[in-house]
């Protein structure tokens, strides 16, 4: 952004006062324009062991296939935008509350939070749309793990394939930072304990 929301007029870079980083920032009335990362939501939506893909028909990585998300519209919560993108990208409709959380990931150096969701695809029709050039179902097995898409969060997707065939799911907490690399902590039921799990 090179012109103030407020005034319009020039924005320069700059530490605000009482500030500790380098921001856009209007000398003229004080707006400060924050650089904050961009939410995204995924759901692991399953059929037994199978996972449900996408094939992607949009950049990036098109033809490769991919969990079902998107990023968070203004106006929704979590679980609204995730189950707004599976509908969007596979045709499947899934009440927002009925989804469990599953994780949340920060990629600091793509300045994104990812959310991930869980919910059983239930007696639902999915199908090829504007965003998805094919929707399938695969289990860990059946996937071509050389073509997926995010090819950095496959210990993520391989861990919800262990345990849907277990039946049992943990809530996990992750990082993938290009310094420190790849780093996820369960959290206990009471979301008060966390161990570091070794994994990927």
């Amino acid at each position: 952004m090179s012109h103030c929301r407020d005034c319009g007029l020039l924005l320069s870079r700059a530490v605000p006062e009482g500030d500790n980083c380098e921001r856009d920032l209007c000398l003229a009335c004080g707006y400060i324009e924050y650089d904050n990362p961009r939410i995204l939501t995924t759901c692991m939506v399953h059929e037994g062991e199978r996972l449900l893909w996408i094939r992607r028909a949009l950049p990036p990585d098109v033809g490769k296939w991919a969990i079902p998300g998107g990023f968070v519209e203004c106006g929704e919560n979590l679980q609204e935008a995730a189950s707004r993108e599976i509908e969007e990208e596979t045709g499947v409709r899934l009440e927002p509350w009925s989804l469990n959380l599953y994780g949340i990931g920060s990629l600091p150096l793509l300045g994104q939070v990812y959310v991930t969701f869980r919910a059983p695809l239930g007696a639902q029709n999915y199908y090829a749309t504007d965003e998805a050039e094919a929707v399938a179902l695969f289990s860990a097995s059946e996937l071509d793990w050389a073509n997926v898409a995010y090819p950095d969060i496959n210990f993520h997707v391989r861990r919800f394939y262990r345990e849907v065939v277990k039946g049992s799911f943990g809530i996990y907490l992750g990082e993938v930072n290009a310094e420190r690399g790849v780093r996820v902590l369960e959290c206990g039921k009471s979301h008060a304990v966390q161990r570091l799990v070794k994994d990927f």
